[in-house]
């Protein structure tokens, strides 16, 4: 048997509870339900920690952060003196895969420390110039560590780079691809119009809270769920291509996030740093996780 190539997407801020097939019942999540159905569907998937580079950091090394020494979200900024050292010197999962007979590509979000230099292990790295925002207009991004920018929506833009490095790739190895979206990050705005308007009257009612919501918490929700829509039809577009070249069944997908979120619940916003000291409230740290 072929060694099986691995696909992974992993989503930023992206709550357990906020996808149909954890039932979620008005955000549309058509290929995490695909996903739900033809794979596994973990229920009690927890972050190893419920803030961004750490909680990287962890699945890269299969550490936790008192290992890795990340302890809380890394600044990323090329202005000098001001890099963390990250993860420099310790083995990633793209080096074991790579040892394996693998060819890597990490596509998105790294945020273990300069983004903007590709890390070993991965054979292909398109990521940040320097920082992750906006999600829609002019984007400096690193491209095998070369700087371009391009006026897009960041997401579809990691998906076009992951469907390059697709077609492009030596078809007699196995492939390892890490995908990673940011869109359920904050801020909220800036995804597409023709989303956000589908969901601008929804009750909201899987999210508990007393009274009416305002005008400002409806249109973050508005566009938080359609983050998880544009999120899901992007994966769609790359299952699709290896649905199309006859590889989706020796492939194993993955779709998780790097630590959960909370739009209200318990009247807070945000992650594990919503509060201080940090939380580990079950919205924080319960993750989407599903297997197929």
């Amino acid at each position: 048997m072929r060694q099986p190539n691995i696909l992974v997407f992993l989503t930023d801020d992206h709550g357990q509870w906020a996808s149909a097939c954890y039932g979620n019942r008005e955000i549309h999540s058509p290929t995490m339900d695909y996903l739900a159905k033809t794979g596994v569907r973990m229920t009690r998937a927890f972050t190893p920690t419920p803030v961004c580079s750490p909680a990287r950091a962890s699945f890269f090394t299969g550490r936790l952060p008192s290992q890795h020494g990340i302890h809380d979200w890394i600044l990323e900024t090329t202005e000098p003196g001001s890099q963390h050292t990250g993860l420099d010197g310790q083995t990633n999962i793209g080096q074991l895969l790579q040892g394996a007979g693998y060819q890597t590509a990490l596509i998105g979000k790294w945020h273990c420390g300069k983004s903007w230099e590709p890390k070993p292990g991965f054979d292909c790295w398109f990521s940040y110039g320097e920082q992750q925002y906006p999600h829609k207009g002019e984007i400096r991004f690193s491209d095998q560590g070369k700087i371009v920018t391009d006026t897009c929506f960041q997401t579809a833009a990691f998906t076009d780079q992951s469907l390059r490095f697709l077609r492009n790739r030596r078809r007699e190895q196995p492939f390892f691809l890490f995908v990673v979206y940011v869109d359920t990050h904050g801020p909220f705005s800036q995804h597409p119009e023709r989303l956000v308007e589908s969901y601008r009257n929804c009750s909201f009612d899987d999210i508990p809270h007393r009274g009416d919501l305002s005008e400002k918490a409806r249109e973050n929700l508005a566009q938080y769920y359609a983050a998880v829509t544009y999120i899901d039809a992007q994966m769609g577009r790359i299952i699709d291509e290896l649905d199309a070249r006859g590889e989706l069944d020796n492939t194993l997908v993955v779709y998780t996030a790097d630590h959960g979120h909370m739009n209200g619940h318990h009247g807070l916003t945000g992650k594990g740093n919503a509060t201080r000291p940090q939380n580990f409230l079950e919205e924080s740290i319960l993750v989407p996780c599903l297997f197929s």
